[in-house]
């Protein structure tokens, strides 16, 4: 949007057209703006002008731009390129560029004529909407992260089995004979009625030991009641 250039006022103090369409991303106006002293195409004024505009509209100076295209009228009657200087008549509506529009309507104040907002909105209508994926797709080709996760630990960790701790076969106590009559009879083995020959080869050998002396106490033990015997005899 163009303007005439005062000496007395500072151009960054000027509210920026361009800002009031395309919000800038930081507090300061990212516009360039100069002076255009071009007296031949506009005599009486100096003018301010934008070099970087999103819109080409308003890029330049308006007044050159104006003087450029109608070159048999006079200078001194310039009124500045329409849509950029000004608003735009409706004989001038041709002159602007339908993209263009959106932008002068706000920075104007001024409605979108009819026929150029039904060429806009043929035009927003035909747009490619934005692709849709479904959640199954996305699935399928990217397994989530839990189930990554438990094939990794499935694979990399070996299966812990509980541990079963080994029955102890019981053991059966021998009973001792007594140092003066008939041998006391055994008891039976603890734990029930386990077989000894279910027991293992080292816990047979044991019992066999222990039994084998339990004899051997036996017979000792009957040996001085033998003697006894003898003498009372003779």
């Amino acid at each position: 949007m163009c303007y005439q250039y005062n000496a007395s006022t500072d151009i960054a103090n000027v509210p920026c057209p361009m800002c009031k369409v395309f919000k800038p991303s930081a507090a300061r106006c990212p516009h360039l703006r100069d002076v255009c002293y071009n007296r031949a195409n506009h005599p009486r004024i100096d003018v301010v002008h934008l070099k970087n505009a999103e819109v080409k509209t308003f890029n330049g100076c308006g007044y050159c731009k104006w003087a450029r295209s109608n070159p048999k009228l006079t200078v001194y009657t310039n009124p500045g390129w329409p849509g950029c200087c000004r608003p735009p008549t409706q004989s001038e509506y041709r002159l602007i560029q339908p993209a263009d529009w959106p932008t002068v309507s706000i920075v104007h104040s001024i409605p979108i004529p009819p026929e150029i907002k039904s060429v806009l909105d043929a035009v927003f209508s035909r747009a490619s909407p934005i692709p849709i994926i479904s959640s199954a797709r996305v699935q399928s080709q990217h397994p989530s992260s839990t189930s990554i996760l438990d094939r990794r630990n499935s694979t990399s960790s070996p299966s812990i089995k509980p541990c079963s701790t080994p029955k102890s076969q019981p053991v059966a106590i021998p009973s001792r004979g007594r140092s003066g009559g008939s041998p006391v009879p055994q008891s039976p083995a603890l734990g029930g009625t386990t077989p000894r020959s279910s027991a293992p080869a080292s816990d047979q050998h044991i019992l066999s030991r222990r039994q084998t002396f339990s004899e051997g106490t036996k017979d000792r033990s009957r040996a001085p009641s033998a003697r006894r015997y003898v003498d009372q005899e003779g």
